[in-house]
């Protein structure tokens, strides 16, 4: 979802430009550079922009200049709605989209339902975002338009039907409109969709194209809007490969420079998956007995705080997921801080980070010997991986599961008949015996398969009894010979 200025010079430009024109009595120049001046400012994240943009708009009505008051109420109510009053920037979208349909003013009215699909989805409004988006492209086709702003508002459609779940429909739309052969921003926003797309779905290397692509069509442009999507995209094609020092990497990248109130809205995603690596680093360097290495998301967070007062449901919830993930980094598995997270996404309407949350709350619920209570939780979160495709959450979810040894009710953990299992060893041991193999101690083995060390202790003793050998090491030496480690 993209917001669309016009056009502006710089801003110590249009200042100089407006002081050299006289205030009364009011004219259409002075009203034309004091719009261009507060669409500058909106673009730049400016406190002035609402006051400037309002300064603009009575001055384009002074005059009676219709385009520049409609221009003014665009501008005017992306500054608002990022920086002070949704509601209002909303109905002052609403009244710039009224004035320009009214006109036959195509091009403004274009950029009005470009802002108004950006706002809505902002606010969380996944479907009115959509409708309205829906809206401008039928308005670009008619207009002959529809390889610019109609191209754009496929992005601005594109987004929500991602937040919504309908990832086929998302994918399709966007590859469709690429294949006009775009350029530019147009493209650039398509290529930034597919690839968070991608790498969802767990195909890194087509995540990794589609932002590289990207970064082509935005050419020197550092808009945070694109930039800090796109090392998003990186730091989870990374993450996905294994690689959580070059993910982590790419966090910081993305958030060294956080300078605008309105980029609260794509940095938000960077700090949750910056701590969610940490977390899984730290995870990974408990089993490995080596030390916790330090958080990478350190200051962003409280820069963001201090400079943005825009808040959404999914700005909220981001906020909420990054502190449970730092619980989870530090050892602590909090049902609570999850169940928080799970309301959270519920009220934002994002389909893919709730059932993340149902995942980790159900983690959060096995970690705690709940079994009953963890079982609905997972359950919810494989259907709604399986209806968007999203495979490496439908990994995590069915590992866990096997781990647990919980149903999820389609029968697709249960093992398949074959061979007869050597040395009569049970499903359980088979699973305790590939740990074992992996040089995991009785504590570690317990957390895993969320049983009690002594349970632990006692599968150990009967596996070594069944296979004949008097210690760990010779049981490590019998599984890796037979092919008994499970891949562990």
């Amino acid at each position: 979802m993209r917001a669309l200025g016009e056009d502006g010079a710089s801003v110590a430009v249009l200042e100089e430009a407006l002081a050299r024109l006289p205030a009364e009595p009011p004219t259409l120049a002075r009203a034309t550079v004091l719009s261009s001046l507060a669409n500058t400012l909106m673009r730049l994240g400016d406190d002035r922009g609402p006051e400037v943009g309002r300064t603009a708009l009575a001055a384009a009505r002074a005059v009676g200049a219709r385009k520049q008051e409609a221009n003014a109420l665009l501008t005017m109510a992306s500054s608002l709605s990022y920086l002070e009053d949704t509601a209002e920037g909303e109905a002052a979208v609403l009244e710039g989209l009224r004035l320009s349909l009214d006109d036959g003013d195509h091009q403004t009215a274009l950029r009005g339902y470009v802002n108004l699909s950006d706002i809505l989805e902002s606010r969380g409004l996944h479907r009115r975002a959509a409708d309205a988006a829906r809206a401008g492209i039928e308005l670009a086709e008619r207009a002959g338009l529809s390889r610019s702003f109609g191209a754009f508002l496929t992005g601005n459609l594109v987004e929500p039907l991602i937040r919504l779940g309908d990832w086929v429909d998302a994918e399709r739309l966007a590859t469709q409109a690429l294949d006009l052969g775009l350029s530019g921003v147009f493209a650039a926003s398509l290529h930034e969709l597919l690839g968070y797309l991608t790498a969802m779905c767990g195909r890194a290397q087509d995540a990794v194209a589609h932002a590289a692509g990207a970064r082509r069509q935005l050419g020197e442009s550092h808009e945070p809007q694109f930039t800090q999507a796109l090392f998003y995209i990186e730091a989870e094609a990374a993450r996905l490969r294994g690689d959580l020092a070059g993910a982590s990497a790419q966090v910081a990248a993305g958030l060294a420079d956080i300078t605008a109130a309105w980029s609260a809205r794509y940095a938000w995603p960077l700090i949750w998956l910056g701590a969610r690596i940490d977390a899984d680093a730290a995870v990974r360097a408990r089993d490995r007995h080596e030390p916790v290495a330090a958080p990478v998301v350190t200051t962003a967070e409280q820069e963001l705080e201090a400079l943005g007062r825009m808040t959404s449901p999914a700005t909220h919830a981001y906020r909420v997921m990054a502190r449970a993930e730092r619980a989870r980094a530090s050892g602590d598995q909090s049902g609570e801080l999850w169940q928080g997270c799970v309301a959270s996404w519920a009220t934002a309407v994002d389909a893919w980070p709730l059932a993340y949350a149902r995942y980790r709350l159900a983690e959060a619920h096995l970690a705690a010997e709940d079994r009953a209570a963890a079982t609905g939780p997972l359950r919810e979160a494989l259907r709604a991986a399986e209806s968007m495709g999203a495979v490496p959450l439908i990994e995590d979810v069915r590992a866990l599961a096997r781990r647990a040894r919980l149903s999820l009710g389609d029968g697709a953990e249960e093992a398949p008949g074959g061979e007869p299992v050597p040395f009569g060893l049970t499903d359980r041991e088979r699973e305790v015996l590939a740990l074992v193999a992996a040089g995991r101690s009785n504590g570690q083995i317990a957390t895993a398969l969320y049983i009690s060390p002594k349970t632990a202790s006692v599968h150990v003793s009967n596996i070594l009894a069944k296979l004949g050998v008097s210690g760990r090491v010779e049981a490590a030496a019998v599984a890796h010979r037979l092919g008994l480690t499970g891949g562990v």
